[in-house]
Parts: C-alpha cells; sequence; structure tokens
C-alpha cells in the first residue's frame, strides 16, 4: 500500500468513515500513522467492584443494572449502575445529553469502565469516567490486558474502532516502512528505529513505562520529536548554505588617517553621539561590520529590548553602506515608527551631508514621484518607509543594506520581496520583541544573532503596579493627577476602538469623553487606528511638545512612539493584552530619566491572567517575559506561524524538548556544513525525504 493511498482501503475504514477522517485532516496511510495517542491507560489489570482501590485509576468490567436520571444540588445527574459478582459500582454524568445516553447504557450491557474511584454515601464512584463496550467472547486484546492508547476524538468512530483500525493499518504497512535515517546518525543522536518507535507509541509493549509514555519522554517520542525538529533544521541549514553561495557586497571600513574627499560618515556619528554607547552596542556594531566585509550577505537578527538602542546600531551600518557609495533602506510596520526612524536618524545625523526621506502610505504622490526619481538615480542615499517600500514601482540605483524593524509584524514574502530591491544586499533583521533562545534557534536557525541586554545607563527600571478592585479607580486618576501636576505627561491606553456587547470592553472613545471631563484642567487627546493622518500628525506632534497631557489611546502606540517626558501609562483591561505586548506598551514610558510607572488595571483575573499580570509587576526583563510568553502562548501565537515559516509541530515542543531541538539542529548543520562524514546515498535519501514530505519547509527554504 503507497503511503499516499486513501485510508478509505484501510481495514475497517470504507469511504463513508474515510470522510470522518478527513475532517481531522488524516487522508492518507501516512498521516493515519503520525496520528498519535493522546495518552495511554494502564489496562493490564482489571479490578472486581469489590477490590477497586479509592484514590487510584482502575479498570472495571461489569452490567449495566440500573440507569437514572436524578438531581444533585441543582443539577441534572445522570447516572449508570454496574454489577459483577462481587458487588456495584457508581458511574456518574454531569452535563449530559439525555437520550444519547439513554441510548449508550442498555441494561444488560457489558461495559468496561476507567477512570478514578471515589467513595460516595459509602459506595463505590467514578464521575466521567472513560466507557466502552465489552465483549468478553472476542477477542479483545487491543481494548484491555495491555497499555492502551487513547486517541483524539473522531465523530462518529468509537475509540474500540478507532483502535483496530491503527492496528489494520501498522500490520499492513510497518513491515514496509523506510527508516529515512542513516545508522551512524541513529548511533549518535542513540535513537530507536522509526518502525519500532511508530509502533510502540501505538501499541506499546508492558516493558515500556506508562509514566514514559503518557510524559511523552519515551524513546519513542524522542525518536519522533528528533525527526520533526532535525528536518526543519535540515532546511534552516539549506537555506543558511545558499545564502553563503551568493556573492556578497564588501564594504571596507574607513582607513583612519586617510583623507578622502568623501565625508566618513562613522567618524562622524561617533563624535556627534550624545551619549555613549553601551558594551553590547559597540559589541554587536563590531559583529555586523565584521559580516559587511565578509564577501557574503549578512542575514542578522538583532534583539534588543525596548529602549535599548538597536536604531543607532542600524544606523551605523546604514552610515557604512552610504561610506560606500550604496543606498540603505529601512523598513517599519506603521507609519508611527517609520516617521520616529525618520526624525531620530534626521538628528544624528545633523550636519551629515547624506540625503534620506520618508516614504509611507500616505505620501502626496507629487512628492512620491520625486522620491522614487531619486531613489532610481541614486542621489538618494537612505530611504525609510513603511510597506510602502516593496510596491513594484520603488527602484534603487544600488541597495546594499536593508534593515527591517519590529520583524514579526512582516512575512517572510514581504522580506523578501524588499531584498530582491537590490543584488544580494545585507539585512539586518531588528526586533523589540525578545525572542526566547529555543524560539529563536528554531525559527530562525538561518540567521546569525545578536542581541543587545544592556539598557542605557540613564534608564531606571519602569515600576509596574496592578489593580483590579473597581474601588482602586480613584486611586489611580490620584497617581495620574499628581504626574500630571509635576509637568509629566501620562498615556491610557484601551485595546478597543469602539464598545463590543461581546467582549464587553470599555471603549476608548467612551473613556475619553469620561477622562476630558475627569481631568477637566488638562489637556486629553484621542488617538487610534481610524483618526486621519493629519489629525494623527497634529496630536503625536503636540503630545511630543508637551501641549497635550495626556493622550487616550488603542495599541497603535505600541511601537514608535518616544516622548521621554510622558512617565505614565495607564492600561485598562490588562487582562486582554499577551505579556509581550504588555511589555511592548510599558517601554512607551521611561524614556527619560525620571522614574516611569506602568499601571495595569485589570477588570476580572482568571487564573492565567494572575499569573501574566504578576509576571508584568516582578520584572522588566524582556527576555524572562518572552519565556513566560513562550510557555503561556505557545510559539505559534508569539510568532504568527503563518508568517514566520515556523512549522506546527505536532509531537515536538520548543519549550519542554529543548536538548533534542538542540541536538537536532547541532546534527542538522553538521551534516549540510560536511562536518558529518555521510555516505552520499544516505545524504540523498535525507534531502529525498525532506522534500517528499515537509513542503512547509521546502516553501521556507525557496523564498
Amino acid at each position: 500500500m503507497d503511503s499516499h493511498d486513501s485510508i478509505q482501503y484501510i481495514k475497517g475504514v470504507g469511504p463513508q468513515r474515510a470522510r470522518l477522517f478527513e475532517k481531522k485532516g488524516i487522508t492518507d496511510l501516512s498521516s493515519l500513522t503520525y496520528f498519535f495517542p493522546i495518552r495511554y491507560e494502564d489496562r493490564r489489570q482489571i479490578s472486581k467492584i469489590a477490590s477497586a482501590r479509592f484514590g487510584v485509576k482502575e479498570v472495571v468490567i461489569g452490567e449495566v443494572s440500573k440507569v437514572s436520571l436524578k438531581n444533585f444540588k441543582g443539577r441534572s445527574l445522570f447516572e449508570v449502575i454496574l454489577k459483577d459478582n462481587t458487588g456495584y459500582l457508581s458511574l456518574v454524568w454531569f452535563n449530559f445529553e439525555y437520550a444519547y445516553m439513554v441510548k449508550r447504557f442498555r441494561t444488560g450491557a457489558r461495559i468496561l469502565a476507567y477512570g478514578d474511584i471515589r467513595s460516595y454515601a459509602g459506595r463505590p464512584q467514578m464521575i466521567h469516567p472513560d466507557i466502552e463496550e465489552f465483549d468478553l467472547e472476542g477477542d479483545d486484546t487491543l481494548n484491555f490486558g495491555r497499555i492502551v492508547p487513547v486517541y483524539s476524538a473522531i465523530e462518529g468512530i468509537p475509540q474500540r474502532v478507532l483502535r483496530k483500525i491503527m492496528k489494520n493499518a501498522l500490520d499492513a504497512s510497518i513491515t514496509t516502512v523506510h527508516d529515512y535515517l542513516p545508522g551512524l546518525i541513529k548511533q549518535k543522536c542513540i535513537l530507536s528505529d522509526l518502525n519500532e518507535s511508530l509502533y510502540n507509541l501505538h501499541f506499546p509493549s508492558d516493558d515500556v513505562s506508562l509514566d514514559a509514555l503518557n510524559t511523552q519522554v519515551s524513546a519513542f517520542h524522542r525518536r519522533i520529536k528528533f525527526d520533526e525538529f532535525f528536518f526543519f533544521e535540515i532546511a534552516l541549514a539549506l537555506k543558511k548554505q545558499a545564502s553563503l553561495k551568493k556573492d556578497g557586497i564588501v564594504f571596507s571600513m574607513p582607513l583612519p588617517g586617510i583623507k578622502s574627499s568623501k565625508m566618513d560618515y562613522i567618524a562622524a556619528l561617533d563624535k556627534s553621539l550624545p551619549f555613549t554607547l553601551t558594551d553590547d552596542q559597540g559589541y554587536v556594531i563590531k559583529e555586523i561590520f565584521h559580516d559587511l566585509a565578509t564577501g557574503y550577505p549578512m542575514n542578522r537578527l538583532l534583539q534588543g529590548d525596548v529602549g535599548s538602542g538597536k536604531t543607532v546600531v542600524a544606523l551605523y551600518a546604514a552610515l557604512l553602506a552610504i561610506n560606500n557609495g550604496y543606498q540603505a533602506a529601512f523598513m517599519a510596520p506603521t507609519e508611527l515608527l517609520a516617521q520616529q526612524h525618520y526624525t531620530t536618524i534626521r538628528a544624528l545625523t545633523a550636519g551629515m551631508d547624506i540625503t534620506f526621506d520618508l516614504l509611507k502610505g500616505d505620501t502626496k504622490e507629487l512628492e512620491r514621484r520625486q522620491i522614487l526619481t531619486r531613489l532610481s538615480d541614486g542621489s538618494l542615499n537612505l530611504i525609510i518607509g513603511t510597506h510602502a517600500l516593496i510596491q513594484p514601482e520603488v527602484k534603487f540605483h544600488n541597495c546594499g543594506l536593508i534593515v527591517i524593524d519590529e520583524q514579526h509584524r512582516f512575512g517572510v514574502v514581504q522580506r523578501m520581496e524588499l531584498k530582491k530591491k537590490g543584488n544580494n544586499p545585507h539585512m539586518l533583521i531588528m526586533t523589540a520583541t525578545p525572542i526566547p533562545r529555543t524560539l529563536a534557534m528554531t525559527a530562525y536557525g538561518d540567521l546569525d544573532i545578536s542581541v543587545i541586554r544592556q539598557m542605557p545607563p540613564h534608564k531606571k527600571p519602569v515600576k509596574t503596579l496592578l489593580f483590579y478592585k473597581t474601588s482602586q479607580r480613584q486611586e489611580i486618576y490620584g497617581i495620574l493627577r499628581d504626574e500630571m501636576k509635576k509637568g509629566s505627561q501620562v498615556y491610557v491606553v484601551y485595546p478597543l476602538i469602539e464598545e463590543s456587547d461581546a467582549l464587553e470592553l470599555m471603549a476608548a472613545t467612551k473613556m475619553y469623553e469620561e477622562l476630558k471631563k475627569v481631568f477637566k484642567e488638562y489637556k486629553v487627546e484621542l488617538l487610534h487606528g481610524r483618526v486621519k493622518n493629519n489629525d494623527r500628525d497634529r496630536i503625536m506632534d503636540d503630545f511630543r511638545t508637551g501641549l497635550v497631557n495626556m493622550l487616550v489611546a488603542t495599541t497603535v502606540i505600541e511601537v514608535g512612539i518616544d516622548v521621554p517626558n510622558a512617565t505614565v501609562m495607564m492600561i485598562e483591561h490588562a487582562e486582554r493584552f499577551g505579556l509581550s505586548q504588555l511589555h511592548q506598551l510599558r517601554g512607551r514610558v521611561g524614556r527619560g530619566s525620571e522614574q516611569s510607572l506602568c499601571i495595569l488595571y485589570a477588570h476580572s483575573l482568571t487564573v492565567t491572567a494572575r499569573k501574566r499580570l504578576g509576571a508584568m509587576v516582578k520584572t522588566s526583563d524582556g527576555f524572562k517575559i518572552a519565556e513566560m510568553d513562550l510557555e503561556i502562548r505557545g510559539p505559534g501565537e508569539m510568532l504568527g506561524i503563518k508568517q514566520s515559516g515556523m512549522p506546527d509541530f505536532k509531537m515536538a515542543s520548543i519549550i519542554h524538548d529543548i536538548d533534542i531541538l538542540k541536538l537536532a539542529k547541532d546534527t542538522a548543520f553538521d551534516i549540510v556544513n560536511g562536518n558529518i562524514d555521510l555516505e552520499k546515498q544516505d545524504k540523498d535519501m535525507l534531502y529525498r525525504h525532506l522534500y517528499e514530505s515537509d513542503k512547509k519547509a521546502i516553501s521556507f527554504i525557496e523564498v
């Protein structure tokens, strides 16, 4: 049977059940084989009811003697009395569909029940047990007398039927499974055979630890997790190798003491900086300059917390490109952030004879045409902009460096579209959302990674307070008023623009009107994504210059606003925001030398929300927060799987399987780089499997 044949031809499936499997994304033998159990139950010992132990999961087989509907503390309760030759066991369900339950439990039917035994009114009881019909006459070795797999539910296919189908599929195919990992790799990494792993994950032998199976740390889980990581890392290694085969632009450093007709922009920036670079900034600049001189296209990810000084590092790289006669481009995800970069760079390069401009979606047509002309004829050294930079009509004269800020807001394809504007230009990707090491290792294994951990010495950590009682609102307003009395400015952030009945959130528009009344002696303005561009620019200019005391805003201010005099941020409905987003918002304050404050006001606190907001109070370290966010939300939510190219691993977890991830990454890169001496046929087999099985990884390589 070919692995890509429809599963309807597997014994026990047929066209009707095949359609049920398809709803779960299972269409062929391969996808069925990799549909692994979600847990395992120890059904090796069948207990008599009289000997069932309280507080222990037990397997009991008996006959349905009575079915009844009861009322328990105002709730409907469905009870089945199960009997064997030693006694009676009560099986109880709450929140059920009565007609279905009555049909399912016929008096006299023999059933197997699995669950925790508890005592109620002196009688053993199971609440919401796992139930299966049981046939003493038949050969039922798949469902009892062994460690039994439990699969994610497929509507219309009971677990016992599903196990039989899985057994038929494995029996038909397991001997023909081709292990694509060379023996050398399995030996080096201590990995079990593929067919042995697949069979034991579905129907484990008695000598496999039940605990190891349920915690996914068995040797068989380890093999599948390794494979998932390994082939994605192979894809990343191939992508990196391909980039190293391209000819890159060589940037040379200006020689000290040698006079040139052109200004040395690096030296000029060194002299004009109004602050001293941190050690981390200096080190990262050296890493970048080394890349730019190698002759290979640079692909570097620069991580740095909010306010750590990434923009000035990127500016050094841009000025080196301009020194060498090339153009540089900065792309930012929002007009506010693009404007902020433009303002910062203009201030830092005052007095230098470089030409630069700002291109946004709302740039007027005449100005736009002039910018595009200067860009294409080379008279513009540096362009700063939004997605507008990747439009077809944008053409560079000789683009040598591309800087992309807040990379997670752009898709892989968008980044590559900008890169095509030059001839293998160097690329620096920046993010102020710190990415945990394991996630960076997985998603960006083809990039070199630089990290700025140090904050400028004048910056003080933002103090964070959590409030969650309605009675505390006046106390919060008192804090805001005290700060404005001192001449400081305040942000108040809301998650939505207009009221939503579904989410029951306060709206920025409604609260703006209330805050204007509460703080009538101060100038209060409203900023959100629907404010017209001219009005938005006026509001922001007024806030920067101090004419506006309080800015009520949505998350449009998450990135790109730098107002050192703003010292307090109040975040309404803080429980509705993710950790990384809260950290980004908090980064809008604390940008000056004054002690700043972030007030989190939660309207409801679940256990998860309390954990998330508690983390914000405890630490201002973006990397620690990112690790917590990864644990809470997972990699897909943090990066946006569709945009990042990250695979959605079925079994492997970049949070819990760090050691396997590192082993897979090191092995993959060693193979691609030739550090492991594999036979040609073994290497070809690996690459063939990658191209045949992992379409997502291949599309990632190709862009």
